[in-house]
């Protein structure tokens, strides 16, 4: 089994070719262009399920930064100034989500030795 380096261009995966590795981790959700070069015979499996508490949490994190002006007080913090202004809340509003790949076609390529998800953990 090896566990891939972060960010790993998916070209370097070919250099796996003839090794003994049966199995490949990745630490990302994506697998673009792995088809291209993962070795016969060698599963990939992706880290799906693995960032998403953590993009979520971040998310709502810079959303409320935002919302509340965080940047404008902590720039009148260092200049010595009181910045209060009223900012709006997010009790009982509603987030939209617009998606902003439309018309992008899905890849179909994935194949038998690519997985989704990590390793199961016995």
């Amino acid at each position: 089994m090896l566990v891939l380096p972060y960010m790993l261009p998916a070209n370097e995966l070919k250099r796996l070719s003839g090794s003994a590795v049966l199995l490949v981790q990745s630490q990302t959700v994506g697998y673009d262009g792995v088809v291209d070069y993962l070795p016969g015979g060698v599963a990939f499996y992706n880290a799906a399920g693995v960032h998403e508490a953590a993009t979520g949490e971040l998310a709502l994190t810079l959303t409320l930064a935002r919302l509340r002006s965080i940047a404008d007080a902590a720039d009148g913090q260092n200049a010595g100034e009181w910045r209060h202004k009223w900012h709006p809340g997010l009790a009982d509003k509603r987030a939209r989500y617009r998606h902003r790949w439309r018309g992008r076609k899905s890849s179909k390529r994935c194949q038998r030795n690519i997985r989704c998800g990590g390793l199961p953990i016995r």
